[in-house]
């Protein structure tokens, strides 16, 4: 949960206080730190570390911190007096790539033979033989080496749970971490030991497996070295991780997946972006991901701000705005610290085409940390978000015991509704609002409609200058969150309906029952819902506000 305190360090990794660290990427600059990938807590920068989680402890706020398998060589002059994590760990523990020696020998016992004629005219035979060997693998994007831990190796997998264990977990006193891989992520060209797979700690050299066959699994392994150090640390139950890969058995390790932390924007969008980012959450639930989420990024590419003041220029501010109002309704609520504090020299334009871009460096990016707007939104959803919580923990002990995603396509709860399943006509579908147009120039945005458990049905905008939309509202009652309205009675068969869609009200929509009274109340207590019902001629007013009372 967002915590309302914007505290943005590298906290694990090795760190450097120089005012004159060169452009470059072979480090990751924030401020005036140089961050290296040494996951360690600097324990000379950060004397006062362990009062502060105490105390943040005390005020129920959990921490998390970041982790990848990668190992940096960081300077000679840092390495002293800290724990150097790359000079610490054998050099099997890392991702090899092989190479191809070619050796010339002068005897006929095997090999590829040529015959060539010596200075005294006597013909003599030599034989070349092409031997593999292996290396070490360092990942391109660093100037200086930087290793990817194999964790297909016992010892290495081993080394490194101990490492996080130590670290993460005890030292650091972390909750959680995101286990992240994306940086270039696993090698094509890799090799791996694959000798922890089968369980064999002394495989033979040969039993090892290419980078291409084994691309798709290093996320599932990389997921089950996390999984491990928690349980072995005693915390199963008490922390997790989140991973932004998956494959295969990935969903049985990771406590939570996420899509990334886009930097993304409303410029030459059509629905695109945000919906990509829902649809991968929707369908990483019928695959068995069912903690899925993504952060709200707060960079924002300074080419689009507004000349004047440097301030978030308005299609930015929506997009993260309406970003906010989708997330709010899944497994976590996270935000992208938007320092950019990122390769420095790498230039990342946004295409014309997309309206989208990776993060740059601080020169390129800039922060939406300080836009009220902003701001406002963050504080509001996050409300939201907590007063679910209640609700949110049920779907979660769902998804542990029963396998059900938090966030739902509504074919999960209404599979014979052709809106949802594909099948019907088109006049029937444009009739019942699930095309992607709509009449009078107002969108429809029910094809990227989702659910948050049975109780919730939520039609995100994922469009610019949207201000009202045409929602189809699937089979039952519901009930409008905004106004409390009763837009559909317990005998609805399926009807579309136009609501006022305007920044900060998306379309929203509530069952009526108690789990839902005690969500309400807490907005209202919160001040997120201002409007009281509203009574229309003809149609019942929900009770949803007035017969709730919380029980003393």
């Amino acid at each position: 949960d967002w915590t309302g305190v914007k505290c943005t360090t590298s906290a694990i990794s090795s760190s450097s206080k120089n005012s004159n660290v060169s452009s470059g990427n072979n480090h990751t600059t924030i401020g005036n730190n140089t961050a290296w990938y040494n996951w360690v807590l600097e324990r000379e920068h950060y004397t006062s570390w362990q009062p502060f989680m105490d105390s943040l402890e005390r005020q129920g706020i959990s921490v998390g911190l970041y982790v990848t398998p990668y190992l940096e060589e960081i300077p000679m002059h840092l390495r002293s007096g800290r724990r150097y994590l790359f000079g610490e760990a054998k050099d099997d523990y890392f991702v090899k790539k092989m190479m191809k020696v070619k050796k010339k020998k002068n005897d006929a016992t095997s090999g590829k033979k040529s015959k060539s004629k010596s200075k005294g005219g006597n013909d003599s035979i030599s034989t070349e033989r092409t031997t593999v060997a292996t290396t070490t693998m360092y990942n391109h994007s660093k100037r200086t080496k930087c290793g990817m831990l194999d964790p297909t190796n016992h010892n290495a997998a081993s080394w490194f749970k101990q490492v996080v264990k130590e670290e993460v977990l005890e030292y650091a006193s972390a909750s959680f971490w995101l286990a992240d891989t994306s940086m270039g992520g696993p090698p094509m060209d890799g090799v791996f030991s694959c000798s922890s797979l089968n369980g064999n700690r002394d495989a033979p050299a040969s039993a090892s497996a290419g980078g291409l066959s084994f691309h798709n699994s290093y996320a599932e392994q990389w997921a089950k070295v996390n999984r491990d150090a928690i349980k072995e640390a005693g915390r199963d139950g008490d922390g997790f991780f989140i991973v932004n890969s998956a494959y295969g058995s990935t969903s049985k390790h990771a406590g939570c997946t996420s899509l990334g932390d886009h930097v993304a924007n409303f410029h030459h969008d059509n629905g695109n972006i945000l919906g990509s980012i829902l649809n991968g959450i929707v369908n990483g639930g019928f695959s068995g991901l069912t903690h899925g989420h993504c952060a709200v990024n707060f960079a924002v590419p300074r080419q689009l701000s507004n000349a004047i003041g440097n301030s978030i220029d308005s299609k930015s501010r929506e997009m993260i705005c309406r970003w906010f109002e989708m997330t709010a309704f899944t497994t976590l609520f996270r935000t992208h610290d938007g320092d950019c504090g990122v390769n420095d020299n790498t230039i990342h334009n946004v295409s014309k085409g997309s309206g989208s871009s990776n993060s740059g460096g601080s020169n390129n990016m800039m922060s939406a940390y300080e836009d009220e707007v902003i701001l406002k939104q963050l504080t509001k959803w996050s409300n939201v978000y907590v007063a679910l919580s209640e609700y949110r923990l049920q779907l979660l002990n769902e998804a542990s015991f029963k396998g059900y995603p938090v966030v739902r396509h509504p074919i999960l709860h209404f599979p014979k509704d052709e809106n949802f399943n594909g099948g019907g006509s088109n006049a029937t579908k444009k009739k019942r609002g699930g095309s992607g147009g709509g009449d009078n120039g107002v969108p429809s945005s029910s094809a990227s409609a989702f659910m948050l458990g049975d109780l919730v049905y939520v039609v995100p905008i994922l469009k610019s200058g949207v201000v009202k939309s045409r929602v189809y509202l699937p089979e039952g009652g519901w009930i409008h969150l905004w106004t409390g309205e009763q837009v559909a009675g317990p005998h609805n068969i399926g009807k579309t309906i136009e609501v006022q869609a305007p920044l900060g009200e998306p379309p929203i929509f509530i069952r009526d029952v108690d789990m839902m009274h005690q969500f309400v109340a807490l907005l209202k207590q919160k001040r997120v819902i201002s409007r009281r019902t509203k009574k229309t001629t003809g149609r019942s007013s929900s009770s949803l506000f007035s017969s709730f009372r919380r029980r003393k």
